[in-house]
């Protein structure tokens, strides 16, 4: 007898929100509320069960609409961490080649000499600089929207450039030294570079 009285009370309540759907939310949200709050659990779901057949498609949507909210929100702030990190501690400061190795054969002291700069046209692309204190060689950088990769183009006409010249991928980048690693590739090649 109660369940049935409190079902005609729930198809009542139904039909007198019915006329506006904004309505029937928030009377809906406040019976929730003080059902739950009275001890009434049981009508509450009761509650639930008789709207949800009628305004399903109504929840369905709005739990979409919420759910991809959420995941552009999350990735815009990862785009924004990864923006913030590589302007913070890779754009404008000095690089030192600190390991370049092609399996067993060690490069590194080819590039002692040299500082290498990336500067910024904008978050993903820009002008390189390589100095040596005797001359100065500009390439360019760029990467991808992750920042998972950094493909370096130097002047191909320096022998020792032709090692650098390549897509890169980050193994770890973390502060003083990036670990990059080749593109696509699983040839046992590394490249550290240490900000100074």
């Amino acid at each position: 007898m109660k369940v049935e009285h409190n079902i005609k009370l729930i198809k009542k309540f139904v039909r007198i929100s019915k006329l506006e759907p904004g309505t029937f939310i928030v009377n809906a949200c406040i019976l929730l509320v003080l059902l739950f709050r009275y001890k009434k659990a049981e009508v509450a779901f009761l509650f639930i069960r008789v709207t949800m057949k009628k305004y399903f498609p109504f929840f369905l949507l709005l739990s979409l609409i919420f759910c991809f909210s959420c995941k552009k929100t999350i990735e815009n702030i990862s785009q924004s961490t990864f923006e913030k990190y590589f302007d913070k501690y890779v754009i404008g400061s000095n690089f030192k080649v600190t390991l370049a190795k092609d399996g067993t054969t060690d490069f590194t002291s080819e590039y002692e000499d040299y500082n290498f700069i990336l500067l910024k046209t904008d978050f993903h692309h820009g002008p390189l600089k390589a100095t040596n204190g005797t001359s100065e060689n500009t390439g360019t950088w760029s990467t991808n929207d992750d920042y998972s990769k950094l493909i370096i183009t130097l002047p191909d006409s320096i022998a020792k450039f032709k090692f650098l010249n390549r897509s890169w991928r980050f193994t770890k980048k973390e502060v003083p030294t990036l670990q990059l690693a080749p593109w696509g590739s699983d040839d046992p090649i590394t490249l550290y570079m240490t900000r100074q």
